[in-house]
């Protein structure tokens, strides 16, 4: 489509399907995917702080010109006019406009048209990345694609002048901007850009493609036959120690063979239901369809680009400094530009029209899936909430949750695991594991909490590992440190999330006070 009004039309269309991919996040304003909850709890202390309440005895901001804070930013100067509680719906609604128009922008810069099937993108607006619950990165990387159809703008603008403008405007915006979204999104924004500029130069493309490959070759090879259980140190086939203390001290896991290959499509994946097969099918079944009939043709260089970073995600480490996940972060963006390659060939209107019917069709399955699948963990958030007052306004609270052990419990535990943060909103509690690394996070406790704060969401369960999962490994009793000794003493109330079976007190110094359909509040005596 070319001219105004069709760039009007397309506009009309792309704000439907925005409101359809968001459509869940209006309905579940939490939206209680993954760490969400911990994030819009610290969005509600930066919004509240020093307003004379109890959370001002227990955290304290700090706030800086630091990575992975965007999101806290606008929670902090925008608290007075939104409820940082939909912060979180408003970074999903935001993500959608970006991937939507970006996908549509890049092509419409190669090709002069506007096309139907960009739009597929926003069908991966729903991804593993976002039931992570990773908020700041899921903004941040549609912001790097936002960047990366600039500079193709640009690149394709006849006039010098206009040339330089974008591409200059699209780094000197991108660089702070992405940085404080997300290092990893500035990251892949400069690869995007270094991508699709090697493509230019024959030698530089292939030897960039191949020394890709390469790594992600040797990663799959070694992960089937040496890493074994995903550590490189565990193989024991280094035998140097300066090898050794260097990948021991960046914290580099390569991880099982299997995480690479489900990297690729985690695009596709929410909470790995089968409707995440049936959607993959789906979209495998038009696209396909659209391609070999020939109503559909794709850009060679946005191509190379989208294969490379799909490459890249199959090279990624399962964990590299410390920070979990590098691998299944660049597929879902490889997606969105494999999509902005697309651009129908045929320009009848009754083609035109059935293809927006199929994207339309898939985009809103995926939606009503996600949401209902969502509806049931929201009302196990609401249940705790509203049994919340059990809890005296102002305490420490301890959360356990429970070993993930049997049918459907791994993704449970997942989504889960954070619930606990709720009590800070609620009940103005200090709940550990809030993400409050000084330096690192924007958000601290103040000096009376930090023996009995963590920055591992782990360290609760583990601290009660003899009680929800017997035996206690010796891992957990390393990692569980004072908490497993000392927590009666440091904490005021003690919150058990049941994923598979009850919770037995036993002799432990702690008396009932609530209880709901998968949860269990003891207050310590």
């Amino acid at each position: 489509m070319t001219g105004s009004k069709h760039f009007q039309l397309y506009l009309s269309v792309l704000a439907c399907l925005v409101l359809v991919v968001s459509f869940p996040a209006f309905w579940l304003p939490f939206y209680p995917h993954g760490d969400a909850v911990n994030h819009v709890a610290r969005y509600w202390l930066l919004a509240n702080l020093g307003d004379g309440q109890f959370i001002d005895q227990i955290y304290a901001a700090d706030l800086g010109f630091r990575t992975n804070s965007l999101l806290e930013w606008l929670s902090f100067l925008l608290g007075p006019l939104l409820d940082p509680i939909h912060m979180n719906s408003l970074s999903i609604v935001a993500s959608s406009i970006l991937i939507g128009f970006s996908s549509a922008l890049i092509q419409y810069s190669v090709s002069g048209r506007w096309h139907f099937i960009n739009l597929l993108s926003l069908l991966f607006c729903f991804n593993y990345v976002m039931t992570w619950g990773f908020l700041n990165f899921n903004l941040a990387v549609s912001l790097a694609s936002l960047g990366f159809a600039v500079w193709v703008y640009g690149r394709s603008s006849p006039s010098s002048g206009a040339r330089n403008l974008y591409l200059f405007g699209s780094v000197a915006a991108a660089i702070p901007v992405l940085y404080v979204s997300h290092l990893a999104a500035l990251l892949l924004y400069v690869a995007l850009i270094a991508l699709y500029e090697a493509y230019a130069w024959r030698v530089l493309r292939y030897a960039l493609a191949g020394l890709i490959a390469g790594a992600a070759g040797f990663v799959l090879l070694m992960s089937l036959f040496v890493f074994k259980e995903g550590w490189l140190l565990d193989a024991g086939l280094l035998g140097l120690p300066a090898a050794e203390e260097t990948l021991s001290a960046l914290s580099i896991g390569f991880g099982h063979w299997k995480e690479h290959v489900t990297a690729v499509v985690v695009p596709f994946l929410t909470y790995r239901e089968w409707w995440d097969a049936l959607f993959l099918v789906g979209f495998l079944a038009l696209f396909g369809a659209l391609f070999l009939s020939g109503r559909i043709s794709l850009d060679k260089r946005l191509v190379y680009v989208a294969g490379c970073l799909f490459l890249l995600a199959l090279a990624a480490p399962v964990q590299i400094f410390g920070i979990w996940g590098p691998h299944i972060r660049v597929a879902n963006l490889a997606m969105v530009v494999l999509i902005a390659a697309s651009r129908t060939t045929d320009r009848r209107r009754l083609d035109g029209a059935a293809v927006l019917l199929a994207v339309v069709l898939l985009i809103a399955g995926r939606s009503a899936a996600f949401a209902h699948y969502n509806a049931g963990v929201a009302r196990d958030l609401d249940e705790l909430r509203a049994t919340s007052d059990a809890i005296a306004v102002g305490s420490s609270v301890l959360v356990a949750v429970g070993p993930a052990d049997c049918p459907g419990a791994t993704i449970k535990r997942r989504l889960y695991q954070h619930f606990g943060s709720v009590l800070v909103i609620e009940r103005q509690a200090f709940v550990p594991s809030l993400f409050t690394q000084p330096g690192v996070h924007s958000l601290t406790v103040t000096a009376d909490y930090l023996a009995k704060d963590t920055n591992d969401a782990v360290l609760p369960t583990q601290a009660l590992q003899d009680r929800l999962n017997k035996p206690p490994t010796p891992e957990g009793q390393r990692l569980a440190g004072d908490y497993a000794n000392g927590w009666p003493a440091s904490f005021d109330y003690l919150l058990v999330l049941e994923l598979c079976r009850g919770f037995e007190a036993g002799d432990l110094p702690i008396e009932e006070v609530a209880r709901g359909s998968y949860f269990q509040i003891y207050r310590t005596l």
